[in-house]
């Protein structure tokens, strides 16, 4: 191995007495320049750092333990020998507070020079060496990771796990248990039928994927897929109440779904288990994330165990949805009574927060059209959870819930509403005569005086489609007759339905109209 050297010194026959002993003595170092002042001493180091570097202290102008501090603090790393012709204790000091590793007084004696060399070149060699066994391990580690989530989620699976032994290889990649639950991922069929050759490589790193995006904002992993399900085990960073904790799993829930829709482009449900706080009951977890993904369908795409009808203290939160809607809201002065004799004893703020989120769901379950659809604003999880969490009171929880309960019953109003296909006839024309444009959702309701959140399910309802598959199909439609025209180049196709991207019009035009758009001779054509 061939090391680099920098000699800064002002007297130019120092510097060629210590070049000729070092290419003598040393041939290791192959690469020795120098520099004569401190501002030379600079540039040559950003230009290209030496391993080594023998300063003089003396320098014109910048003196040598200026120039290295300057260089230090603009991070630049290397082996340092100071070398002076005084012996004041302040230039020991200071070479000291630098991190030089060695300070030599002139004249240098040649073997002291020598000595001092070789053992930072020793130096160096035993850092390397360590930064390599370093990167092995690394790797190893790295190798070895997706095989022990493997086991561990194995363990949980089929309840073989021992918690000593399971503890020990959970920490071991980094993890500690505190509390936690297991919420099991359901891919679709044609995630696995469907998938070409080119695709399943792709579609292996899933898992990994998964566990990248846990580990960006939540804790847990994924290990894997168990029946064309994927259980991931979850783990609760924080003591928080049994409201917060469904939150939280809810979130991640809605997280990874997401995110597999965008980067996969498949649909899938998730059921979640309830919360344990033993390494023991993990596999009840999972059982329970089976039994709650079993309740999930479309309009449904994500189920925890707690909203299943199997409730203790005779708590049923569908009974209760229903008879709300059929019966509305009880009067004033029997309102906490109505809820006492449903939702069992007041025993916490916590507990009535969290048995009436599991009513809320159900409300929301029976109401809305399709969970695919976009929420109303007024109904989405996140508003959901925020107004029953400012509630610090039970008066204040039942208040928050009378108004999203209004919410509910005024979409509810609005969705059997005769006026359902006037406001899709105007959207559609509107379409038709801006579709080249960039029209989202919220343009086309504006136009229309309704709002974005009613079109959506106002699409739905009176077209089977959602207002952007709709918007995509009546776009390949006009695309198609642009084309037959064989008038117009691929680019200009693309322009005039709405695209700024003919490679992204490319994508959509194959995904919908199942053929492919060639370019032939800068003419467009349905191949």
């Amino acid at each position: 191995m061939s090391y680099s050297l920098l000699i800064v010194d002002d007297e130019t026959i120092e510097r060629s007495g210590i070049r000729h002993l070092i290419e003598t003595e040393i041939p290791d170092i192959t690469d020795i320049r120098e520099a004569s002042n401190g501002v030379d001493f600079i540039r040559r180091v950003e230009e290209q750092t030496p391993d080594i570097v023998i300063l003089d202290v003396d320098l014109p102008g910048l003196n040598g333990l200026e120039a290295l501090d300057m260089i230090r603090r603009k991070g630049f790393v290397m082996k340092s020998v100071i070398h002076s012709a005084h012996g004041k204790f302040q230039y020991a000091q200071d070479a000291i507070n630098l991190a030089a590793d060695a300070y030599l007084l002139k004249p240098v004696r040649r073997k002291v020079l020598l000595d001092v060399l070789r053992k930072l070149i020793q130096d160096i060699e035993e850092k390397l060496k360590n930064t390599h066994e370093n990167e092995k391990l690394r790797k190893i580690v790295k190798e070895l990771l997706p095989i022990v989530r493997s086991d561990l989620i194995a363990a949980v699976v089929s309840g073989d796990l021992e918690p000593k032994q399971f503890n020990t290889h959970l920490q071991s990649i980094g993890h500690r248990f505190h509390e936690g639950l297991v919420l099991t991922v359901r891919l679709p069929d044609s995630f696995f039928l469907e998938a070409q050759s080119a695709e399943v490589l792709h579609r292996a790193g899933i898992l990994d994927r998964i566990t990248l995006l846990l580990e960006e904002g939540a804790r847990g992993f994924s290990g894997m897929i168990v029946n064309r399900k994927v259980p991931i085990l979850l783990f609760h960073i924080d003591n928080e109440d049994e409201f917060h904790r469904r939150i939280w799993a809810i979130e991640q829930a809605e997280r990874i779904r997401d995110y597999l829709n965008r980067e996969f482009e498949v649909s899938v449900t998730v059921g979640i288990g309830s919360s344990v706080d033993n390494l023991s009951s993990l596999s009840r977890s999972y059982r329970e994330s089976l039994s709650a993904l079993e309740k999930t369908g479309l309009k449904q795409t994500i189920h925890h165990y707690s909203d299943t009808n199997k409730f203790k203290n005779n708590f049923d939160p569908r009974n209760i949805s229903m008879d709300l809607m059929n019966n509305g809201w009880p009067d004033a002065e029997n309102e906490s009574e109505w809820f006492r004799n449903r939702i069992g004893p007041f025993n916490s703020v916590d507990t009535v927060k969290d048995r009436i989120l599991s009513i809320l769901f159900e409300l929301r379950r029976s109401l809305l059209l399709d969970e695919e659809s976009s929420f109303p604003a007024d109904l989405s999880n996140r508003v959901i959870f925020g107004r029953l969490d400012a509630a610090g009171s039970e008066a204040a929880v039942l208040d928050a819930f009378h108004l999203l309960f209004r919410d509910f019953q005024a979409f509810h109003s609005k969705n059997r509403n005769p006026a359902v296909h006037e406001g899709v006839r105007k959207a559609r024309s509107y379409i038709e005569k801006n579709f080249m444009r960039n029209i989202s959702l919220d343009i086309v309701a504006e136009e229309i005086g309704i709002s974005p959140f009613y079109l959506s399910h106002l699409f739905k309802e009176a077209t089977g489609k959602t207002y952007i598959g709709y918007l995509t199909e009546y776009r390949i439609n006009r695309a198609v007759d642009y084309i037959n025209e064989n008038r117009f180049s691929l680019a200009e196709v693309a322009s005039k339905c709405g695209y700024s991207s003919p490679a992204y019009f490319i994508k959509v035009f194959k995904k919908t109209n199942g053929g492919t758009v060639s370019e032939i001779g800068g003419i467009c054509s349905v191949v």
